[in-house]
């Protein structure tokens, strides 16, 4: 958080109203071995079709969040990922429910902010 101040950071966060969309959210965490990260991680980037949000840039794992239209298609798209070479884990979550804390993050900030021009 430090960091993100000082450096005067943003993100992006897509807020997406399952109720509204149908479907489900769900998230993807893909660890795999190092030498072959970079071409999984192209691999995934490719093969889905409607990605809200990656994080690929940890050493030890890439996070994939994707919309589907339902919960049958996460044990086929874990199938198809566990194919590709170089994976060695997967862990699939979905989003139930999905509570924006932008109003809590903006709290943090301006309090931060505030305490480092006294």
């Amino acid at each position: 958080m430090i960091r993100m101040v000082e450096g005067n950071a943003f993100y992006l966060d897509p807020i997406l109203n399952l109720g509204k969309v149908g479907g489900v959210r769900c998230r993807l965490l893909v660890t795999s071995q190092p030498n072959r990260k970079q071409a999984v991680d192209e691999a995934i980037l490719a093969g889905l079709e409607r990605i809200v949000a990656t994080n690929t840039a940890p050493k030890e794992f890439s996070l994939f969040v994707t919309h589907l239209s339902n919960v049958g298609e996460i044990q086929p798209l874990i199938r198809w990922m566990r194919g590709l070479k170089g994976v060695t884990a997967i862990r699939a979550t979905i989003e139930v429910e999905y509570i924006h804390v932008e109003p809590w993050l903006e709290g943090e900030i301006k309090g931060r902010l505030t305490s480092r021009s006294n």
